[in-house]
């Protein structure tokens, strides 16, 4: 999916911002189609005068338009690439996805979950899920697993989930602690 979103300062200089168009790309996602998509987009808005940047990936910038890479995407396979280089870590993470993967699929493992926490006097949150393709969703799921590790140990003891080591409680406590300013920044 493509989309065609504006934005603009008011007469107060606040941001303003609109989506004007979506487009579903078909056939393949090259910069060629897709800088064929944007133009189309823009002339039928009648804006072909008063775009002045195009907020992209990498491969909007090879097209020729006049881009600035985003931001928000560059630190985010830059933050991805680097979690990617640490196995311990990523073994340990791998771990809290099984565990957020037993929760989101049993309510009954939810619900006896949310009797622990009811019990330890925890915050009744769910473990997060983390999605591939964010990192932050992984510094989501790790946080909400260290928020309820009494809650997962205790029911680790009498339930098939996946039990981490003191190390790894420790490197997760570490992950987070050092990804929580990249977090900041994203956000």
């Amino acid at each position: 999916m493509n989309s065609f979103t504006v934005h603009w300062p008011d007469k107060n200089w606040e941001r303003k911002s609109a989506i004007l168009h979506c487009a579903r790309i078909t056939g393949s996602h090259t910069a060629s189609n897709i800088k064929a998509i944007i133009q189309s987009m823009v002339q039928s808005w009648q804006l072909t005068d008063h775009v002045h940047v195009v907020l992209c990936d990498k491969g909007i910038m090879e097209a020729g338009l006049l881009s600035v890479g985003c931001v928000a995407h560059t630190f985010q396979l830059s933050v991805k690439r680097g979690l990617t280089t640490q196995c311990n870590l990523e073994a340990t993470v791998a771990l809290c996805h099984k565990t957020a993967t037993h929760f989101s699929h049993s309510t009954v493992a939810e619900e006896k979950l949310r009797e622990l926490q009811h019990t330890l006097q925890l915050p009744q949150h769910t473990i997060m899920q983390d999605v591939q393709t964010r990192w932050n969703s992984t510094y989501y799921m790790t946080e909400s697993v260290l928020e309820q590790t009494l809650a997962l140990v205790n029911y680790a003891t009498h339930n098939d989930i996946p039990e981490l080591t003191k190390a790894q409680w420790t490197l997760l406590e570490n992950a987070v602690s050092v990804r929580r300013p990249m977090e900041n920044v994203m956000r």
